[in-house]
Order: structure tokens, then sequence, then C-alpha cells
């Protein structure tokens, strides 16, 4: 950012770069899903949940909360699913709708 005498501003739009192949840029857009949208062996960060206060309580409750890691051990069932999840030493059962309400960013 450069100021000149009559203070005006100007910006430049350099993009950050990462530093390596495994950083990303700040300002990259990235994928957001459903947790039901994922199949056994993604995991990802959970990044909201988009439901009532009450469910919202019993999922923070249980370890799943905006930033928590996990990982899908097994889908079960085809028309009704039921996650079977890992959260820190945790293990989950949730079926697909309240995994519907979980937003997460997949590795």
């Amino acid at each position: 950012m450069n100021a000149s005498s009559d203070n005006k501003v100007e910006l430049s739009a350099a993009s950050p770069q990462p530093s390596s192949q495994n950083d990303r840029p700040c300002n990259e857009i990235h994928d957001i899903v459903s947790l039901e949208k994922l199949n056994r062996g993604a995991g990802g960060t959970v990044v909201a949940l988009t439901t009532d206060n009450h469910l919202q309580g019993r999922l923070m409750g249980m370890g799943l909360s905006v930033g928590a890691r996990f990982r899908i051990l097994h889908v079960s069932g085809s028309r009704r699913r039921i996650f079977r999840l890992a959260v820190h030493e945790t293990r989950l059962a949730l079926d697909g709708d309240v995994a519907q309400f979980i937003m997460v960013e997949p590795d």
C-alpha cells in the first residue's frame, strides 16, 4: 500500500503464494459439503453445524464442534444411511438425517 502526498491510497493486488506444495494460499476457496455426501474412509474438518441449538448442543457434547477433525469409519444402509465416525478418541454413530446438518471441509 502506498500513500501519495494528496492522501490517496494505492492498493496492490499481489496474490499470496504458497511456501510449499502442502500450503494453500489464504484466499483459496475450499469445497464445503454436508457430511452425508461423504463415503467410508473420508475425513476432514467440521466447519459449521446448520441445525437448531438443541441438536448443536448434543453434537458439540459428543465432540463434533466447529474445527473438529473426523474420519468416517463405516457407512451402512442404502436408503437410510448410518455413519460411524472417529472424532478425537471417540467413536460416534450418526443417522443421515443428522449428518446433513454437519458441514465439513473434506481432506
